[in-house]
């Protein structure tokens, strides 16, 4: 008999109710209407197709952007014994013929492809033949573009779906009203169902602060909570510098960033996710797709570039429902900075064909060459190779991106590949040291084709499961057999891949839209103008976050720095409160010493409280030293 949906959440997940809407976007799903989800981070997006892809018979579709996303929610599905796969340009021929194949016989219950693939007539053509059941939509905004991470591919889904008849679920955390219209209308959705949960994360208190002295303030934050906590910057060199500062005063904290090796992230990860008082440094590479539930603060030391981006990173914080805290900090300077650099790094059209041109001597990829193969990116040394600013190649490659002039993976590890190097009958002298090297050398030699041949892309996971044992063990036994010189054992690395879409022009035969171009510079701007207008609120930060996104309110959340505030006998209480405790806990201290404990914007309140307590005799002052009476 056919499971419910709450039996399948239960069995594999093991919860016992579902959050709110996740349910019904369930039920539009099984009885076949497309239907759209906008549900804010954390809201439980993948539950939403991952339950009706394990009722519904066939293999569910899913469409991500993020290869390392992808890889993550294959892995998470692999530990719960569920067949899914991930396919993509970073992967060798190979392995995409075995998961083909994998899909024409029935054998996955889900398969992830990045929007570019798409463009494969061979995918759609095996699409076409093979029993789906449904199509989901991960991170649809970037269908449109006026949402905040447009991907040209995306517009290819529509010619998918009406080659498939199958039910659409579009799901995303951040869409304002015109970026829905167009998630609508590009996926040519039929009567649309739509959930919309209200993006209000009421046990979020959001605090905006002007700090001058950011890591001392940051330092003072995270000293009372210690919990789990994480802080964003927007540069490398600020996560390395940022967890040394915390780690010698006493704070436990981890730094992370793209640029470092994939085993080391990991590491950071999985030591966070199991810890309960550790701080990550982190650029905006770290948290997708990552569900830890007591986050009790995620502060930002720098301005992101769009209200969407710092929703999504704040929106990690308070997913058990409990208290918690989004915190941006900011000066003059931060404000001033990134409204000039905007201007300045927005590539002009000459800088973008330049880019096209070097990209070309940068990947050896001739003029009129054409070709489906990846080269790897790195950007770090793309730059130091042609002295360039980072930020204006970055905006320069997501032009040419959206221009459908190449093709740009994220940063993703790829698989790890083995080749045997030995004989057979030396492979089975190795097979009688021990049961663990028998069991291990006679599944490659089964599983693997063409294993002596070439290096052929493995899973540690699948290698651990079948020989019951741990992943870290079976990688301990792959690097053994290394050593030992009877495979070669090649071992991921974190890469971004480029390639150009059909042939390499020369840079005088690009043409870009200039219309096109020029509202592409102004979104931007209106983004940024959109953060700044949040720093800028004087009534409510929820109420503001509120508005852009479309939910329009009147309401006042009663809990940011800005309601407190503006409750002004309140807010001063609670200020006394604090300044007494800092005293009691000092013994003594320097106003200029309370002050680094608070926000830069009320200092007059501070000067007012203290010379209230001191004309109550609540306080002394010893010349410049105050103290409890």
């Amino acid at each position: 008999m056919m499971k419910t949906p709450l039996e399948i959440l239960h069995k594999y997940w093991g919860f016992t109710s579902f959050r709110e809407f996740q349910e019904e976007i369930i039920q539009s799903i099984l009885v076949s209407n497309d239907t759209v989800a906008l549900l804010p981070t954390g809201g439980g997006k993948s539950i939403c197709y991952q339950v009706p892809g394990l009722i519904l018979a066939g293999c569910a579709v899913v469409i991500s952007p993020l290869i390392a996303l992808m890889q993550d929610q294959v892995l998470r599905l692999k530990e719960l014994g569920i067949e899914a796969m991930a396919y993509h340009s970073g992967l060798h021929y190979l392995e995409k013929e075995s998961i083909l194949n994998q899909l024409l016989h029935n054998k996955l219950k889900f398969l992830y492809l990045s929007p570019e693939s798409l463009r494969n007539r061979k995918i759609q053509a095996h699409l076409q033949r093979a029993s789906i059941s449904m199509l989901a939509i991960d991170e649809a905004h970037c269908i449109s573009q006026w949402g905040y991470d447009f991907r040209p591919a995306y517009l290819l889904i529509h010619e998918l779906r009406s080659l498939l008849n199958v039910p659409v679920l579009a799901l995303t955390a951040t869409a304002t009203k015109e970026v829905l219209e167009d998630i609508q209308r590009e996926l040519k959705l039929n009567k649309p169902v739509i959930f919309r949960q209200s993006f209000k994360r009421s046990n979020i208190q959001f605090v905006v602060e002007e700090q001058e002295s950011k890591p001392i303030r940051l330092l003072q934050i995270l000293s009372k909570l210690k919990s789990s906590n994480l802080v964003y910057t927007r540069n490398r060199k600020n996560t390395i510098q940022l967890s040394q500062y915390l780690n010698t005063n006493q704070i436990n904290a981890a730094f992370y960033h793209a640029g470092m090796e994939a085993q080391e992230r990991a590491e950071v990860l999985s030591k966070w996710l199991k810890s309960n008082n550790e701080t990550v440094v982190c650029t905006n590479a770290f948290g997708m797709g990552i569900d830890k539930p007591n986050v009790k603060a995620v502060i930002h030391v720098d301005i992101p570039p769009s209200i969407e981006e710092y929703y999504q990173e704040a929106g990690r914080a308070g997913r058990n429902g409990e208290k918690s805290y989004a915190i941006l900090f900011h000066n003059v300077r931060d404000t001033n900075a990134m409204q000039s650099q905007l201007v300045e790094n927005f590539p002009s059209i000459q800088d973008v064909k330049l880019l096209y041109k070097n990209l070309g001597i940068y990947l050896e990829w001739a003029v009129g060459h054409s070709s489906e193969e990846m080269k790897d990116f790195d950007l770090a040394a793309f730059c130091t190779t042609f002295k360039v600013n980072a930020m204006t190649i970055i905006y320069g490659l997501k032009i040419l991106e959206q221009s459908e002039l190449i093709e740009l993976t994220d940063s993703f590890q790829s698989s790890s590949k083995i080749q045997l190097t030995s004989n057979q009958s030396i492979l089975d002298d190795y097979s009688l040291m021990s049961l663990k090297i028998q069991t291990m050398l006679d599944f490659l030699r089964r599983k693997y084709e063409n294993i002596y041949i070439t290096p052929v892309a493995i899973e540690e996971y699948d290698i651990a499961k079948y020989c019951n044992i741990s992943i870290t063990e079976a990688i301990s036994m792959l690097h053994y057999f290394k050593n030992e010189g009877i495979l070669k054992y090649i071992v991921p690395i974190t890469q971004s891949q480029l390639r150009f879409i059909g042939e390499r022009l020369r840079s005088d035969e690009l043409t870009l839209d200039i219309d096109w171009y020029n509202k592409r510079k102004q979104s931007h701007i209106k983004k940024l103008e959109g953060m700044l207008q949040y720093i800028a609120e004087k009534e409510c930060r929820q109420k503001n976050i509120l508005n852009y996104f479309g939910e329009k309110t009147s309401e006042l959340c009663g809990k940011c720095d800005l309601c407190l505030a503006n409750n002004k006998e309140n807010h001063i209480e609670t200020r006394t409160i604090e300044i007494l405790e800092l005293l009691r806990k000092n013994n003594t201290m320097t106003i200029h010493q309370i002050y680094e404990y608070f926000p830069y914007n009320q200092r007059e309140i501070i000067v007012g409280i203290v010379n209230d307590l001191l004309s109550e005799q609540k306080i002394s002052r010893n010349i410049d030293q105050l103290k409890v009476n």
